[in-house]
């Protein structure tokens, strides 16, 4: 049986093309940049989204030639695409604007080499002084690279003149908030502080930002994004696999630090913020920062649930007895006016049943008797489901009658996916918020005050469990479950239940 295929018509469209500059990536032989950054690169070129005049730098430790690191690129590209797929198309033209320096990050003489290098590289291509550093490193390296960068002038924006040139650093934004605030002072030592784009990768993906759209630019929607109508809202971010090889960090971080002061907590400002007055960046992110700061810190006992996966503690570079959970849960509230009595349900987890990402909008039920529980039976809520990953998409789930008997009532699933409206696939998040960091347009990026919001949130409990680990010690989950079952639980208190997907992920 065939389906209509939804379909799209444009009405208001802006994409701007950058500016020409001068992105450099350190940490250039690393896997992120491997995996992502390089391609997303090459998929901007390819949409004609990269100046033709702009040029990459590749700085890493390695010794390394261009020549030899250009090809070492294009290995991992047809690697990745069999060699026959649209990653490969211009792949040439596309490396010929990658050139590669070597260099300590501790040690002055390779920012000088850089430095001369980007200098040259600007007068040959008529490039007018717009730079990108990407910092794919270490958050421990962050203040000695952007100190180092300072020293040589790389950073330095000239008076009285429209050149930027902005870094990008990558989570983990501090362990904690006295350390994210040192390493923001570190960082505005040599920085200005509109200088720091903080990413977050989830902000870059398409369904979290058309949440913008869906609230406030349809009038269905935000009259009811409220109290008077929403009964919970629900945030799902897990995974199939475990820590892999990152260990070193992950058995020190644990999931709430890894997955809540930023992915989950940022979702969930794009949910409950006030309208920003405009889409601009500071108002977008005053808006976000303010639904932050007016959440109540969870309860460190009731209002969370801690797990780890079985057999985390013999994973490589795990110790023997750690307390660290690979599962979180938990439930907070707004003081907000518009959230007045509504909970935030948020989980996370690695080994769990199935990879996805999913805001859930549960509404409550209809206060009407016209149609009284049928035969002892609740009639089931309305509830918008959004699919950030892997598939991406929403669901609207509403009531209607079934063909046939007298009264037969169901839910009918009103749904889309991209991948049925539009032609092509959309774009990576990477993609979107490096053409938007090379744009100067920190929208979609994590401003300081947010980050400080959201380990305001997080703080006392970590602390906490820091202090008394005996008092809410993670509870052991089988792999390829959904976590531990006192989960559901904090939400069966309030008679609430975990949503699941509404449509499984190969529909």
């Amino acid at each position: 049986m065939t389906h209509p295929t939804p379909s799209f018509h444009e009405q208001f469209c802006i994409e701007v093309t950058p500016v020409p500059l001068v992105l450099t990536i350190f940490g250039a032989s690393g896997d992120l940049a491997r995996l992502k950054l390089f391609p997303a690169l090459c998929r901007l070129f390819q949409r004609q989204l990269f100046h033709p005049k702009s040029q990459i730098f590749a700085f890493a430790r390695t010794p390394n030639t261009t020549e030899n690191f250009r090809e070492y690129l294009r290995v991992e590209f047809k690697k990745n695409c069999s060699g026959d797929c649209a990653k490969c198309a211009d792949l040439d033209a596309f490396l010929s604007r990658v050139h590669y320096v070597q260099g300590a990050y501790d040690s002055e003489e390779g920012y000088v080499r850089l430095r001369d290098a980007i200098t040259d590289c600007e007068a040959e291509h008529a490039i007018g002084g717009n730079r990108l550093f990407y910092l794919s490193v270490p958050a421990s390296v962050y203040a000695p690279i952007a100190q180092h960068l300072a020293h040589v002038g790389l950073t330095e924006e000239p008076p009285h003149s429209e050149i930027k040139r902005n870094v990008i650093i990558e989570k983990p934004f501090g362990y904690d908030g006295e350390s994210a605030r040192r390493l923001d002072a570190e960082l505005t030592s040599y920085l200005k502080p509109s200088q720091i784009f903080r990413i977050d990768h989830y902000l870059g993906k398409e369904t979290v930002q058309n949440l913008m759209m869906l609230r406030f630019a349809n009038r269905i929607y935000e009259p009811l994004w409220n109290h008077h109508h929403i009964e919970s809202v629900q945030i799902t971010a897990s995974e199939t696999v475990g820590i892999g090889t990152r260990a070193g960090y992950y058995d020190d971080a644990g999931c709430v630090r890894d997955m809540f002061q930023n992915h989950l907590l940022q979702m969930a400002a794009f949910v409950g913020m006030e309208a920003p007055a405009s889409f601009e960046a500071k108002t977008l992110n005053a808006a976000r920062t303010a639904f932050l700061d007016s959440v109540t810190p969870p309860d460190p006992v009731s209002d969370w649930v801690r797990g780890q996966y079985a057999g985390y503690r013999v994973e490589k570079g795990v110790r023997p007895d750690s307390n660290t959970e690979t599962f979180a849960a938990c439930v907070f509230f707004s003081n907000a006016p518009r959230w007045k009595g509504v909970p935030f349900y948020l989980r996370s987890g690695k080994c769990m049943a199935q990879r996805e990402t999913t805001i859930t909008i549960q509404f409550k039920k209809m206060d009407t008797t016209l149609f009284a529980p049928i035969k002892g039976r609740d009639l089931p809520e309305n509830r918008l489901q959004i699919y950030v990953q892997p598939s991406e998409g929403m669901v609207l789930s509403t009531l209607a009658k079934k063909p046939g008997p007298k009264l037969c009532i169901g839910a009918l699933n009103l749904s889309y996916k991209y991948s049925d409206v539009y032609d092509e696939p959309p774009p990576e998040a990477y993609e979107r918020l490096l053409l938007e960091a090379m744009l100067g347009d920190a929208t979609l990026f994590t401003h300081a005050d947010a980050v400080n919001a959201a380990w305001k949130i997080l703080d006392p409990s970590l602390e906490f469990w820091k202090s008394n680990p005996e008092k809410v010690p993670p509870s052991v989950y089988d792999k390829g479950t959904d976590g531990p079952s006192a989960s559901s639980t904090l939400l069966a208190q309030r008679q609430h239940a975990w949503i699941p997907r509404i449509l499984n992920q190969g529909e």
